[in-house]
C-alpha cells in the first residue's frame, strides 16, 4: 500500500521523531528521508506546520484571556488572601510591562521599515 503525502505529514506532524513517524505509517527511515528532499513534499510538510502553528496560536490567545480573567477575578474576590493578590497583581503588572515593551518594539520595527523602504 502506498503511503500519501498526507498520511506521512500527518504523522510527521504527530510523532516526536523521523523514525516513529516512518514506523507510523509502515515506511523505511530512508523513505522517509527520500520524501523530505522533494521540494513539493516539503512545502506540503510546512504549510501543514503553519496550519497547526495557527490552530495552537488561536488555542493559546483564547487561554489567555480566559488567564486574564481568573487574574482580575482574584483581585476583585473579597475572599482571597492578600498574598494571593499581591501574586495575581504581580503577574498581571509583569504582563503588562511585556505586552508593552513588545509593541514598543513592534513599532520601532515598523518605523525602521518604512524608512528603509523610503531609502
Amino acid at each position: 500500500m502506498r503511503v500519501t503525502d498526507n498520511q506521512l505529514i500527518s504523522a510527521l506532524l504527530s510523532c516526536p521523531t523521523i523514525k516513529l513517524a516512518s514506523e507510523s505509517v509502515g515506511l523505511s527511515e530512508q523513505a522517509v528521508y527520500s520524501r523530505l528532499r522533494k521540494v513539493d513534499f516539503r512545502t506540503k510538510l510546512q504549510n501543514a506546520r503553519n496550519d497547526q502553528f495557527q490552530v495552537i496560536s488561536s488555542k493559546l490567545e483564547d487561554a489567555n484571556f480566559k488567564a486574564l480573567d481568573t487574574l482580575i477575578n482574584i483581585l476583585d474576590d473579597m475572599e482571597v488572601s492578600a498574598g494571593v493578590k499581591v501574586r495575581a497583581s504581580q503577574i498581571l503588572l509583569d504582563l503588562s510591562l511585556k505586552n508593552r515593551e513588545q509593541a514598543d518594539i513592534i513599532s520601532r520595527i515598523q518605523n525602521l521599515e518604512e524608512m528603509l523602504k523610503k531609502q
